[in-house]
């Protein structure tokens, strides 16, 4: 949910939206299904009733679709639905309760991260999640340990053949990892917040 009223009419704003969306939900799912809100803007769907990948895709897309046709307004204020779901399936993602709300949690980080609409758990998703978390730490600790550096590439005026200038370019060789290319480690560093101390590093 993206907004940017006052932090006042934003509580209402939140607040109206959640209703909106659950009313919407409550629309969609049969009386063995369940839904919950855990936090102001996350939701646990328990679909029941659907037993395959196709038909729960259907859903979600449907959801979507419907969401985006919606325009609510509370004073003057107009608030805009960006949609992530992660799916973890019983039994093949888990074997109780717990499980599946772990791993669907994992995969709601995966599309949050790949900026997807919906992401289906699966061992290379928990893996990938599970490598930027231990990336994220090491990153953290790079910091501290003066790992990152900078290269000068120098740019070089073709017609003249001189050297007009150069371009710094970050980067990072931890311990363990080797040679960590900026290209994976930049996006990391942007979601946890490590950019400006990355920049009063080097």
């Amino acid at each position: 949910i993206t907004s940017t009223p006052p932090i006042s009419k934003r509580i209402k704003l939140v607040f109206s939206a959640s209703i909106k969306f659950i009313e919407m939900i409550q629309s969609k799912i049969s009386d063995k299904d369940f839904l919950a809100q855990i936090s102001n803007d996350t939701f646990v769907v328990g679909v029941l009733s659907f037993d395959d990948c196709d038909k729960i895709k259907s859903f979600i897309k449907n959801i979507i679709v419907e969401i985006n046709k919606e325009d609510l307004f509370l004073s003057d204020s107009n608030i805009f639905f960006n949609l992530k779901s992660g799916v973890s399936i019983f039994p093949k993602d888990g074997d109780s309760a717990i499980d599946i709300f772990k791993n669907s949690k994992v995969a709601l980080e995966s599309a949050k991260a790949e900026n997807k609409n919906v992401v289906f758990s699966s061992k290379e998703v928990r893996d990938s999640i599970q490598k930027r978390y231990l990336m994220s730490v090491y990153l953290k600790n790079a910091i501290v340990n003066d790992e990152l550096y900078l290269n000068y590439q120098p740019q070089v005026d073709s017609e003249e053949a001189k050297v007009i200038g150069a371009e710094s370019l970050l980067r990072w060789k931890n311990p363990n990892l080797g040679v960590v290319s900026p290209f994976f480690f930049i996006p990391i560093a942007e979601d946890n917040g490590f950019i400006i101390d990355i920049g009063g590093s080097v």
